[in-house]
């Protein structure tokens, strides 16, 4: 048909039948029987209509209901955009009204044959299950809803303007509508949509509406056959059977409340054709004198049911704010603060449900922008699982509960919460299936930019090289995982996926080295190990959540005979495992080494903390040795603006940090490498070269280096704790930012380098001279304020703005030293006394 209808509906259409209304609008468009079939067959799914049922519907039949998507489809493509929407409704006012006509005659027969079900009491029985649902246990805990609820905030965006509802002046839209309204709110996972759903339900139980509260996941089409008045009304029953009860009874006002729309079970097309039966339903109501209010929860991350077209032509879209009054909509384009604070009424409600002593104090992730899982602190449910794993696990009874959490938040194995959460995620504790795909999803964004849309997966159980699309990847046949994952990750996206990327990387890790033994299945484990670390930034936090995740495996894997992975990163990968050639394979080996080695020293370190053993390199060429090391690592830079060591930037990130924890280097040459944001702990090094080596944001901590020699070395932003320093030589080496913290440096030579920025505190010095140095703004600190700093030696050394430090160094080692207040910039101060 070339040309649009542009009629629109008559005036009189409400006394049509809806044959009359058809043959209406069929004439309109000029169609014959063959020609609106071949029509109407392209919205049918190629399902071809017969002529013989079209002059049906033109003259005695109703269109059914399957076909009335397709209709609309057809009218929004032949009618004029501007009336398209009144014929819509048209069509669904007169098909209401049909229906209507048809309960009331059924409604008159079964009132004569006495078989009338008390819908009163069907109505009553429904209100009554849900206020018992409202003070039932939840998360397996001793309390309820009613107990843990608090008062969610929820926006509205209209044009220029965000209106601000409270959850009670929600319930005022739905206490006596005077219309049928459709609403849709939507919400992170975990942000307490369900409760909300539940509060409401359970507050206009107690008032004329009557709530009809539906969950998504248990949407059927049963009837309701009940005549037991102390059998519950639950919400396993098909909605059109509650409004058939509805609209018999004597109540004039209803809200459904469907919780969960994402979670009814089918394909987006099978929830459509629910929304629009829930439309027709609500049309059916208004034609019989009744008022239908309609409100929908879904996840934020779920884009295809907030367009209004998708749930009704007219509805409003709500959404909940964070649990700090956040507005985290993927719609804004900033973190906007538009609602009050509500954390403290959580923490208050929380510690009183589960009867523990009031605690003013909030734990830190609570209140503080930069503590571990501030992220989560949003959501409530995310909120409730990190407090209930911390203070369950708290071994001390002493400790307050904020004390309680803030401990495990800060120091113990956070990997416990983030397994807690994802088991929440799956539903089923430990389901692998599930598990699997959530890793296969961290891994495809590591494998790509964390913010682009689109990338590929790798799965061993799906098709390689497939390409999705963010926004419906878990909507796809295969990766179906009750909806929640995308939500989750894209909430508290960083943390989480480098969680689910690291017990991946160790499940890898593990099936490697078990395989070693069987060439085929090796083999495939290697290609498996390649594909997986190939590429990917090596995060420090992502190095930590591995360390933490093998440290919490450990005890279970004991029989793993770990040390093999060094045989495999020195000689067995190479650019078959590998879809690319030339330089890019080399650098994919290299990177993929460098990953192996670093998982193989999380458990070298774990080794070391139950026997004190540091795991020596062979000596042998052909073996694993320090040299290794070097050649499997990439050479690190750091950038430094203008020549000056303020502020570096990393030139990239790399793993070889952590990876030398635990170990024993004796003559080993690891110069011209960069170490840069990780832990060093518990190395042991003699007669180890580090010249012309970079450390940026390094904690070196409980190791040892004796006759090593650091020349031309640059440290910024490090930490020195606990460790030993003994018979060694710094030579033009350039240390800013750091701090060198309850270490003991014996027999050393400091010559020639520059300290800017620089504390040495509660520090045992014997027999360490500083020679030609420059100190810029420096602490020298003993544990007692008036104890002098004694071992030292300064010969011919420069101090710049240390007037008061140096008073605490004894006078008599200071050798040819010149005390400045006001400096000369460092670098050029610097570059002047080296040359001369």
């Amino acid at each position: 048909m070339q040309k649009r209808i542009t009629t629109p509906p008559p005036n009189e259409f409400k006394t049509y039948s809806p044959s009359q209304l058809f043959k209406f609008f069929f004439q309109l468009g000029r169609w014959t029987e063959e020609s609106f079939s071949a029509d109407f067959q392209i919205y049918t799914r190629g399902t071809l209509i017969s002529s013989v049922t079209i002059n049906k519907w033109k003259n005695h039949d109703v269109i059914p209901t399957r076909y009335a998507a397709p209709l609309f489809k057809l009218i929004e493509n032949s009618v004029e955009p501007k009336i398209a929407t009144a014929w819509t409704q048209a069509f669904e006012i007169v098909w209401a009204t049909h229906i209507a006509r048809f309960e009331k005659a059924t409604e008159k027969m079964s009132l004569s044959q006495n078989h009338k079900v008390d819908s009163d009491a069907i109505c009553e029985q429904h209100c009554q299950w849900i206020r018992n649902l409202y003070d039932e246990n939840i998360f397996g805990e001793n309390f309820s809803t009613r107990d843990i609820y608090v008062p969610l905030q929820l926006v509205e965006t209209g044009d220029n303007n965000i209106v601000l509802y409270e959850n009670d002046d929600l319930l005022n839209l739905f206490t006596f509508p005077e219309q049928n309204s459709w609403t849709c709110i939507s919400g992170v996972a975990g942000s307490g949509k369900s409760m909300l759903a539940l509060h409401l339900a359970q507050k206009l139980s107690h008032t004329a509406t009557l709530p009809i509260y539906l969950r998504g996941k248990n949407v059927s089409d049963i009837e309701i056959d009940i005549q037991d008045r102390a059998q519950p009304v639950i919400d396993a029953f098909s909605a059109g059977s509650f409004l058939k009860h509805f609209r018999i009874s004597s109540q004039k006002t209803a809200c459904l409340i469907l919780d969960g729309i994402d979670e009814i079970i089918g394909t987006h097309q099978d929830v459509q054709r629910y929304l629009s039966d829930l439309h027709l339903q609500q049309n059916i109501c208004e034609a019989q004198g009744k008022v239908l209010s309609v409100v929908i929860f879904a996840r934020e991350a779920d884009p295809y049911f907030m367009q209004p077209d998708r749930v009704a032509l007219e509805s409003r879209h709500l959404r909940v704010l964070s649990l700090n009054g956040h507005d985290r909509s993927q719609k804004t384009s900033e973190n906007l603060i538009i609602g009050e604070d509500k954390r403290p009424l959580w923490w208050t409600n929380y510690l009183s449900a589960t009867g523990r002593k009031l605690d003013n104090t909030l734990p830190d992730f609570l209140c503080l922008d930069y503590a571990d899982f501030q992220e989560f602190s949003s959501v409530p449910l995310w909120t409730y699982l990190i407090c209930k794993t911390a203070i369950d696990r708290a071994t001390d009874n002493r400790l307050l509960p904020h004390e309680a959490v803030n401990k495990f938040t800060y120091s113990e194995n956070t990997n416990i919460i983030y397994r807690t959460l994802v088991n929440y995620i799956t539903h089923k504790p430990d389901t692998l299936d599930d598990i699997s795909r959530l890793q296969n999803l961290a891994l495809t964004h590591w494998h790509c930019d964390l913010n682009q849309n689109k990338a590929l997966i790798n799965e061993p159980h799906k098709d390689r090289g497939r390409v999705f699309d963010f926004e419906t990847y878990t909507h796809s046949a295969g990766l179906n995982l009750k909806r929640e994952d995308k939500s989750a990750i894209k909430s508290h996206q960083k943390e989480l996926i480098f969680y689910l990327l690291a017990t991946l990387i160790v499940d890898r890790f593990i099936a490697l080295v078990q395989q070693t033994e069987d060439t085929d299945e090796f083999e495939g484990a290697l290609r498996h190990w390649s594909i997986l670390s190939g590429q990917g930034i090596h995060d420090p936090i992502l190095a930590d959540f591995c360390q933490k995740e093998i440290s919490l495996r450990f005890t279970e894997l004991g029989e793993l005979n770990w040390d093999k992975a060094l045989p495999i990163a020195l000689s067995h990968l190479n650019i078959n495992h590998f879809q690319t050639t030339g330089l890019d394979a080399a650098a994919k080996i290299l990177e993929s080494a460098s990953l192996l080695l670093f998982i193989w020293s999380c458990f070298n370190l774990e080794r070391y903390k139950n026997t004190g053993v540091h795991f020596k390199f062979s000596d042998n060429p052909k073996k694993f040795n320090s040299l290794a090391v070097r050649r499997i690592h990439q050479s690190n830079f750091l950038n430094f603006k203008n020549t000056s060591l303020i502020n570096p930037a990393l030139g990239q990130s790399t793993l070889l940090t952590p990876s030398l924890s635990a170990l024993h280097l004796t003559a080993a040459d690891l110069s011209q490498l960069s170490f840069s944001a990780g832990h060093m702990e518990s190395i042991k090094c003699e007669k180890s070269s580090f010249a012309m080596t970079h450390w940026s944001h390094v904690k070196i901590s409980n190791s040892s280096f004796r006759k090593s020699t650091f020349q031309q070395t640059i440290f910024h932003g490090s930490r020195w704790h606990k460790s030993e320093i003994s018979g060694s030589l710094f030579q033009g080496t350039k240390i800013e930012t750091s701090s060198v913290v309850n270490c003991t440096l014996t027999d050393t030579l400091f010559s020639q380098c520059s300290f800017s920025d620089v504390d040495f505190l509660s520090c045992i010095f014997r027999g360490v001279i500083f020679d030609r140095c420059i100190f810029r703004d420096c602490g020298f600190k003993a544990a007692s304020e008036d104890v002098f700093i004694d071992g030292i030696e300064f010969r011919y050394c420069t101090f710049l703005s240390m007037e008061k430090s140096v008073q605490r160094l004894i006078p008599d080692r200071l050798v040819n030293c010149v005390i400045q207040s006001v400096p000369e910039t460092p670098e050029i101060l610097t570059d002047k006394f080296l040359s001369e």
